[in-house]
């Protein structure tokens, strides 16, 4: 059960929105697993908001295919197939495809620059790690879907270097799969804390470099 409250005292949204946001992030954190009950009268008191809001909130994450109705059990946290796992990324890849001249018309020199730093400097830990000496990545992001990136990832995972990540959407990196990510560490934030900007901190201690 998700074991949440609501401060309102610095919320300027509707509380049906914060409600959709507080009970998206406990369903994609596993705060709320697969198969949950989410019980109308039990969470509005436990969130301290009236159930109109949280209907309305229930109703949403219903259209985002994350809680379901279920005769004789209500609303429960929506369980995804292997089919459905696969029928997303199909979905996504096509859209990449699509979306993809228009990305690279507009991608920069800096943006290649940056890209190729933040690899450099992912390699150095992997160096690190392989040495057997203390090696370390924070990575706070909008987003992590780029490929060559979560390759890299999955490679310092696999060289020992421990991986905090903050990601504020979209994440297509799973940790704590043996031999892959096991060193991977993953927090989502949603809510009030939408907008953030891009931070890498790489190495422990006195040689960390921002």
């Amino acid at each position: 059960m998700y074991n949440g409250s609501f401060d309102l005292s610095n919320e300027s949204k509707p509380i049906r929105d914060i409600a959709y946001d507080r009970l998206k992030h406990a369903i994609i954190t596993g705060e709320l697993p697969a198969g949950s009950r989410i019980v109308e009268t039990t969470y509005a008191e436990q969130l301290h908001i009236s159930r109109t809001p949280l209907r309305e909130a229930l109703r949403k994450l219903e259209r985002d295919g994350l809680v379901e109705y279920v005769l004789r059990r209500g609303v429960v946290v929506r369980a995804f197939t292997i089919n459905d796992i696969e029928e997303i990324f199909t979905i996504r890849n096509a859209m990449m495809m699509l979306i993809l001249p228009s990305v690279i018309k507009n991608v920069t020199d800096k943006d290649i620059a940056e890209l190729r730093v933040l690899l450099s400097e992912m390699d150095k830990q992997i160096e690190l790690a392989r040495l057997g000496k203390p090696a370390s990545m924070i990575l706070k992001n909008n987003s992590i879907n780029d490929p060559q990136i979560i390759a890299k990832i999955s490679e310092a995972s696999c060289a020992g270097v421990r991986v905090d990540m903050i990601v504020r959407g979209i994440c297509c990196v799973r940790a704590g799969v043996p031999g892959k990510t096991e060193n991977v560490h993953i927090r989502s934030l949603v809510g009030r804390y939408l907008e953030h900007s891009r931070i890498y901190i790489f190495g422990t201690e006195d040689r960390q470099s921002v």
